[in-house]
């Protein structure tokens, strides 16, 4: 999700608290929707970057390092220079998967 790229997960466990179905991702339930879902990103690169870049803005806002610095702080062994060399950490090694 964070690289723009279409996430598509089976409808169990958490999975449904991460992806909005057909906005931020996709929930598969069987072999079909597998297949047909598939098959539309391969032909639709609109639906490619828009899914992609909505899954990307939904980990910046509720995943990222900087959504949650509050949490980290609250963290008795985390200062804030250390949650600012997190943020640098996951940043620089999104930037090398090419995200």
């Amino acid at each position: 999700m964070a690289c723009e790229i279409p996430t598509v997960m089976s409808a169990v466990g958490i999975n449904s608290e991460i992806i909005s179905n057909s906005e931020t991702g996709f929930l598969i339930q069987n072999f079909d929707e597998w297949f047909n879902i598939l098959s539309e990103l391969i032909e639709d690169e609109n639906l490619r970057n828009r899914v992609g870049k909505a899954g990307r803005q939904r980990v910046l806002s509720e995943y990222s390092v900087s959504a949650n610095q509050k949490k980290y702080l609250d963290v008795p062994c985390f200062s804030p220079r250390s949650v600012c060399e997190l943020e640098r950490h996951f940043v620089h090694t999104a930037d090398n998967l090419g995200c």
